[in-house]
């Protein structure tokens, strides 16, 4: 049976930070605290509904190394790096 999965309305807020390691490279990282839902519906052989909800609460933590390159008024960059995600709540 065919069943319906949504993301309800999610929302997160941060703080992030860069710090020039040398010339045009430079370290960036964030701590964000997010939180996220999701529902499922389904029916089973037409006669019994189902809705799931989920909820969770995330901390993230992406560091990211950039380089950042100077083109007028605009710096475009070019980076690399890696998220933490820690799972604070769900339900």
């Amino acid at each position: 049976e065919p069943s319906d999965y949504a993301e309800n309305v999610n929302y997160f807020i941060g703080i992030t930070g860069d710090i020039r390691l040398i010339n045009r490279l430079y370290l960036s990282t964030s701590v964000i605290y997010e939180r996220r839902s999701f529902s499922q519906e389904e029916i089973i052989m037409d006669i019994r509904r189902i809705i799931s909800e989920e909820r969770e609460t995330r901390l993230n933590v992406p560091v990211t190394l950039r380089y950042v390159y100077q083109v007028g008024k605009f710096r475009p960059f070019v980076g690399v790096g890696y998220s933490f995600h820690y799972l604070l709540n769900q339900t």
